[in-house]
């Protein structure tokens, strides 16, 4: 589900956990923004639904099933240079640009607003999306990286 989502522009490059990581040129995306918003927002639209008739679907009570009503989808948007690189049978994306999504992924942003589905758009991503203005302000910082400012958006 979550990678026809995300598709065509995006191409998911991997599932980490409970994250599904995607890439796009982002000369494909520059200034759709709007469409981009759109189409996470449909995202986040079927992942409410699918979790609702995964819940209904259960027969059981297991601890995993039971938390099903509890998962929320926290998006992040970045943009940077990466590189390919095939290491042993694996090809991985590199670069400072997925380091710093990666940091990303562990933020206060659930500090902030509470355990509630968002998207979060760094100012690399907005600027070139034309989404400087959505959403509120807000910022991470991590002493590898530094601080990443960029814009919150929630999704309920």
């Amino acid at each position: 589900m979550p990678s026809r989502g995300v598709q065509p522009e995006f191409a998911v490059v991997k599932l980490e956990g409970d994250a599904v990581f995607a890439t796009a040129l982002a000369a494909t995306l520059d200034g759709r923004g709007a469409e981009v918003l759109i189409r996470l927002r449909a995202l986040h639209e079927a992942f409410r639904a699918r979790r609702v008739a995964t819940r209904k679907a259960q027969n059981h009570e297991c601890s995993a099933c039971s938390l099903v009503d509890r998962l929320e989808l926290k998006m992040l948007v970045h943009r940077g240079q990466a590189v390919r690189q095939t290491v042993g049978s694996q090809t991985e994306l590199l670069g400072p640009a997925v380091n710093v999504a990666h940091r990303l992924l562990k933020n206060t942003i659930a500090a902030r607003i509470g355990y509630r589905p968002y998207l979060f758009l760094t100012d690399a991503a907005a600027g070139g999306l034309k989404l400087e203005a959505i959403g509120v302000e807000h910022h991470e910082e991590y002493p590898d990286v530094g601080t990443i400012q960029g814009r919150l958006v929630e999704l309920d």
